[in-house]
């Protein structure tokens, strides 16, 4: 499965002004919480109704020493690079898992349309015994929802 992380200098742009395709493992989605709890005089806890979707995306294991293709280092320089990027859109790229494509049977996690999304952390987890890496990238969709 792939994904595709594009950068756009406006929302309503046309089309990105750099974009990278990423070989991924898989995305764990979740839900934020935005704001604070609230309590009233009697004790009783109402939970914040404003939430943020969170999207962990683990890459596919690469090489510790490649130099050639997708590795650690191409794919990890490409993020990097669009940090700085007003706005970015993360997207499926293939039909492989319906999961993020199928927006009739998927409708919480389906990214046909896209989701504008800021980057929260990039982690590089080491499989030294193997001789290989992961990418953790962390996203946060833009948009609170209530």
């Amino acid at each position: 499965m792939t994904i595709k992380l594009s950068a756009f200098t406006e929302k309503n742009s046309p089309s990105p002004y750099t974009m990278i395709v990423i070989p991924i493992i898989g995305i764990k989605p979740s839900l934020q919480f935005v704001g604070s709890k609230q309590q009233y005089v009697g004790g009783v806890q109402e939970q914040s109704r404003r939430i943020r979707t969170v999207y962990e995306v683990h890459t596919i294991p690469y090489l510790t020493n490649s130099t050639t293709g997708y590795s650690t280092e191409s794919v990890y320089g490409a993020v990097v690079s669009m940090m700085s990027a007003p706005f970015l859109k993360l997207q499926h790229d293939d039909d492989t898992f319906p999961r993020w494509s199928d927006e009739e049977n998927f409708p919480s996690t389906a990214l046909t349309t896209g989701v504008w999304v800021i980057i929260d952390s990039l982690a590089v987890e080491t499989m030294w015994e193997i001789g290989k890496e992961q990418l953790i990238l962390q996203l946060q969709s833009q948009e609170v929802q209530e």
